[in-house]
């Protein structure tokens, strides 16, 4: 065979691997764009008013947050049956502010989604939310005063309100029952008792550092400095006060509790987790959210039965933070009224106590707090209402 006759049998060859190639690229990406077509077909019903929401995967509680919200979702469909709501659960939370704001920015956001506090600001300064006071006025079964103020106030901006509460959280005080029953002493409720009963524990348990807290942490500090009559900011928002009397008297208090009281391990302020410390009994108390008290049984099943929680011990006043997760309707939003029902059916009551059983955190509406089930399966939460109540953002 010729050279020329021998090009031309491998270039009809490679002509034709080319075609087959081409051809099995063509057909996968058909099957794949009919997958993804019936992907699209099951989240979109035809005929109904199809509303998205998002929220974020909580951490360890992923599996228990889908539940939750697609068995909500699922309920309010039965009651709606003329809407249907696809759920999306499952974003990393450290990622759900920029997922959300590219589709945003594409002008196809979500209908309805869960927003942290801190991320307000910036979502309302470019114009992504639908203002809800209208719908709030019209709704009957809605009642903003069943919320915690500082909930509520976070929805405004200025005087037009862009989002409801969906629940918060707040800082308490973590106690070994185990270890405060051996020391015979119970949970400090001042400033001064919270040094007096970590001495104790001290003498009476051979605790080194009865105390764990995160000294970085903003929940922490803001909390000290309110307690201490302080505040973070000056009323217009343009000022930190951080050289105020107040302020500088919180964090000496805070510098006291490791270095001169020596009853918080100064390693804390290094990073090292209070609740480590905790659960190996190497501490008898510590700071740490609310969010977690659902957690803990879960994650040391060798403390159950013995921990409980109390509120934070005050200085001047008794105030801790209380903030966290708000429901918003993207302005883009196609059927509004559809959006909206959605957002005040899942304040009710009884879903939101079904929040607390399937989930572990507290709920947001205060009315939950009056069930007499939710009192016998979560006397914790009970126990910290007036740190909702009285909480401050």
């Amino acid at each position: 065979m010729d050279f020329k006759a021998e090009s031309a049998i491998f270039t009809a060859a490679g002509v034709g691997c080319m075609k087959y190639s081409l051809t099995i690229i063509v057909l996968t990406l058909l099957v794949f764009w009919g997958l993804s077509r019936i992907g699209r077909q099951a989240d979109y019903v035809p005929g109904k008013i199809n509303i998205e929401f998002w929220t974020y995967k909580s951490g360890e509680s992923l599996d228990r947050t889908i539940r939750f919200w697609r068995g909500a979702a699922d309920e309010f469909m039965r009651e709606h049956p003329e809407v249907h709501v696809k759920v999306v659960a499952d974003i990393a939370h450290g990622n759900y502010p920029q997922i959300v704001s590219t589709r945003a920015i594409a002008g196809n956001p979500p209908d309805v989604m869960i927003t942290d506090d801190n991320l307000m600001p910036p979502f309302n300064n470019a114009q992504q939310y639908a203002p809800l006071e209208s719908f709030i006025r019209n709704d009957p079964s809605y009642h903003p005063e069943h919320y915690a103020t500082s909930m509520v106030n976070d929805g405004y901006v200025g005087d037009t309100r862009y989002s409801i509460p969906w629940y918060g959280g707040y800082c308490c005080l973590f106690y070994r029952t185990d270890l405060f029953r051996q020391a015979g002493v119970e949970p400090p409720r001042t400033w001064d008792e919270l040094i007096s009963v970590s001495k104790i524990l001290r003498q009476k348990c051979g605790l080194e550092y009865p105390f764990g807290f995160m000294p970085a942490s903003s929940f922490t500090m803001m909390t000290w400095v309110w307690q201490n009559d302080g505040d973070i900011l000056s009323a217009d928002f343009r000022k930190v006060r951080s050289g105020e009397p107040e302020t500088v008297g919180a964090v000496q208090f805070v510098h006291d509790l490791l270095y001169k009281h020596a009853i918080a391990d100064p390693r804390l302020a290094q990073g090292v987790q209070p609740d480590k410390l905790w659960s190996a009994g190497k501490t008898a108390m510590m700071i740490d959210g609310s969010w977690v008290i659902g957690l803990i049984d879960e994650n040391y099943p060798h403390l159950k039965g013995r921990w409980s929680v109390a509120p934070l011990p005050a200085g001047k006043r008794a105030r801790g933070f209380y903030g966290g997760q708000h429901l918003v309707m993207s302005r883009h939003c196609r059927n509004k009224e559809a959006a909206w029902q959605f957002m005040s059916f899942v304040t009710r009551p009884h879903i939101q106590e079904r929040w607390s059983d399937l989930v572990g955190s507290p709920p947001g509406n205060l009315r939950v707090f009056q069930s007499p089930t939710f009192k016998k399966n979560h006397p914790k939460f009970v126990k910290m209402y007036d740190a909702m109540v009285n909480g401050k953002n």
